[in-house]
């Protein structure tokens, strides 16, 4: 299954019962959707989308968008992929990104932050937080 499809059977929910092949789809999804998504926000054509995590798994942040890969000298974005079923990204979730977001070299209060829900957000969009709606990823593949 090429990188475009598999997001989009990502997007439909066809990995629900199948965790190990939905993790692999949370990194096309990623990689993909949410760059193409960013547009002139992003990393543009030298930058990278990725992610970050310690050895203990806190920080854990599931998108980072960079100058360079693997040490970035400038942190464009950083976000969060809540893909539940039935429970909306919410202020707790905002809360620990923005826990993460000052635990990540290179990011400051400054750097914008993006959600992916896959079942809404109760925390409203701003000039610092972008919201990327499933439709809008499965819409970057076509």
């Amino acid at each position: 299954m090429d990188e475009g499809a598999h997001a989009i059977a990502f997007a439909a929910g066809f990995f629900d019962d199948a965790p190990d092949l939905r993790a692999v789809g949370v990194g096309d999804f990623r990689a993909g959707g949410v760059a193409r998504q960013v547009g002139d926000e992003g990393p543009g054509e030298t930058g990278v989308v990725g992610s970050y995590w310690t050895r203990t798994n806190n920080p854990e942040i599931d998108v980072v968008i960079a100058d360079t890969s693997p040490v970035a000298a400038s942190i464009y974005a950083v976000g969060s992929i809540k893909w539940r079923s039935g429970s909306p990204f919410d202020n707790r979730d905002l809360s620990d990104l923005i826990t993460h977001r000052g635990q990540l070299p290179g990011a400051s209060v400054d750097t914008p932050l993006i959600v992916v829900p896959r079942s809404g957000c109760t925390v409203p969009a701003g000039p610092r937080l972008r919201i990327i709606e499933p439709d809008e990823l499965v819409a970057a593949w076509a």
